[in-house]
């Protein structure tokens, strides 16, 4: 993985649209998703700078994203406002 914080990975837009819900893919064998136990269908809370959004989280295969990133749909993309490689925050949604 990069020089990233831990529970940051690499912005990657994905061109997927369709969906009125913010969604991430995350190889199951990156690091962030190994320490954190993130589960498929898991709720995850995306943030950078002053913008968050809630996700559902997506396994994927390795090869289709790198390790250090977290690909996202169109809707997590304009809710972020992010531009290609740059980094973000990923984790569980705070309980109550």
């Amino acid at each position: 993985m990069s020089d990233a914080q831990p529970n940051t990975l690499i912005a990657r837009r994905l061109g997927i649209a369709g969906s009125y819900e913010a969604v991430a893919y995350i190889r199951r064998d990156c690091d962030v998703c190994l320490s954190e136990g993130f589960g498929p269908h898991a709720r995850v809370l995306l943030s950078h700078g002053s913008k968050h959004a809630s996700a559902t989280l997506l396994h994927v295969s390795d090869g289709w994203i790198n390790l250090d990133e977290n690909g996202l749909n169109e809707v997590a993309w304009e809710r972020l406002v992010l531009t290609d490689s740059e980094p973000f925050e990923i984790r569980y949604i705070p309980v109550l």
